[in-house]
């Protein structure tokens, strides 16, 4: 297994996953307008999303972050694992997620077979967090990487 670190790995490693996800879209015809954003902030205030929720005024919203490795954060409620599915994260400081938007990317990543864990922010929170107040409300969830 590869396993990388480095300075400011959570914030490059979203960004990868980002890119990598919107690559895989170029040549797919969809009903839908994909747009990604690429924030500051989060850590103060979660400014970033915020913006980016009033300017866009998006249907839902997905915020990508990372969760801590277990091994450093060995709380006992900290049960994921590395290499076994990105993070879908039920709750954080900051919000729960939309349980009709939760509930669908859970059922699509089940019929595609695609690994996943359930998982809870402790502490802190994400973009998710500011922008789905805004506009009326913005049905959101995040995916742990």
């Amino acid at each position: 297994q590869d396993i990388i670190a480095g300075k400011a790995m959570d914030d490059r490693a979203s960004c990868f996953a980002l890119v990598e996800a919107m690559n895989q879209l170029v040549d797919v015809d969809l009903d839908v307008n994909v747009v990604a954003a690429f924030t500051s902030s989060e850590e103060v205030g979660t400014r970033g999303g915020r913006l980016t929720a009033q300017i866009v005024n998006p249907d839902i919203f997905f915020a990508v972050d990372v969760a801590k490795n277990p091994e450093l954060d060995r709380g006992f409620m900290n049960t994921r694992k590395l290499g076994k599915g990105p993070m879908i994260e039920f709750y954080d400081k900051t919000m729960v997620p939309n349980a009709k938007l939760l509930r669908i990317v859970c059922e699509i990543a089940d019929s595609a077979g695609l690994p996943y864990q359930k998982d809870m922010f402790k502490g802190g929170g994400t973009d998710a967090g500011s922008a789905h107040l805004e506009n009326g409300g913005i049905p959101a969830v995040v995916l742990g990487i």
